[in-house]
């Protein structure tokens, strides 16, 4: 019998706790995620027809969602919740100006 390992992504974030615990928070308040978070921790139906239309997109990516203490993954990515993602667009540009501008 192979020996399954499993490895909590959350810890392995290269974002300080409070970051975390900030995406922890919204992803608890947004009502999209939450309905994708139960849907990937209790099983997705056969069909996409069968999902609220606001997480059908996600049917096709099933396979790579998982959660962790809260926070939704598509493989080892972080989606970060509706109301994070112009801030955390802003920082990732903010990040990259020294390298294109």
């Amino acid at each position: 019998h192979e020996k399954m390992e499993a490895i909590n992504m959350i810890q392995s974030l290269p974002i300080s706790d409070e970051a975390k615990a900030e995406i922890q928070r919204e992803a608890s308040r947004d009502q999209n995620l939450g309905i994708l978070i139960q849907i990937v921790q209790h099983g997705w139906p056969d069909s996409k027809h069968s999902l609220p239309e606001s997480v059908r997109p996600y049917f096709l990516q099933r396979d790579e969602l998982s959660v962790q203490d809260g926070v939704l993954f598509r493989g080892n990515r972080v989606i970060i919740p509706t109301a994070m993602r112009a801030k955390t667009l802003t920082k990732i540009h903010q990040s990259h100006v020294g390298l294109n501008g």
